[in-house]
């Protein structure tokens, strides 16, 4: 995309970046724990193997049947996904982990919202709607097209902005 893309040097890890395992995938029956035995690898390059009970537990849901969730085997907490990093399957909090999302710049933001409002009108990056796309309600189609407006007029703020501290150096 833009400098969002660049690595930060204080920037935290992000969810994306690590392997995870969610219990809702797994489709489990009726299990208290899952022994697990897996390898990991240090940035120096030593390897590690890892062998470690995960509790599964169970909650009732609503309209019937039960619904399972991990246990964090650090802080106990009952979570849907557990996320790999060097010290074994933990929960994000745990991980000290964070979405890509709440890292980026306000125009990174700008951007990506930008990109999923012109997916929604099946137009390109730089084009105008000119056609509502098909079973797009007419209402919609005007709301999104006055969004995009607004947002090519931030996005040209901001280049010439850009250009302009360029120009100066």
């Amino acid at each position: 995309m833009s400098r969002g893309d660049w690595h930060r040097y204080d920037a935290k890890t992000a969810v994306e970046q690590c392997q995870r395992l969610d219990v809702r995938e797994l489709r489990l029956n009726s299990c208290d724990c899952i022994n697990m035995t897996y390898s990991v690898h240090s940035r120096s390059g030593e390897r590690r193997t890892i062998e470690e009970n995960i509790s599964v537990v169970w909650t009732p849901c609503h309209l019937g049947g039960k619904r399972s969730w991990w246990l964090c085997p650090n802080c106990g907490k009952r979570v849907a996904i557990l996320y790999l990093r060097m010290n074994g399957y933990r929960c994000r909090t745990c991980n000290d982990l964070v979405y890509k999302s709440s890292q980026e710049s306000r125009f990174d933001r700008h951007l990506r919202k930008k990109f999923k409002l012109c997916d929604k009108l099946g137009i390109g990056p730089v084009e105008t709607p000119l056609f509502k796309p098909k079973h797009m309600h007419q209402k919609t189609f005007d709301r999104l097209c006055w969004q995009h407006q607004r947002a090519m007029g931030i996005t040209v703020q901001h280049s010439l902005k850009v250009f302009e501290l360029l120009k100066r150096s």
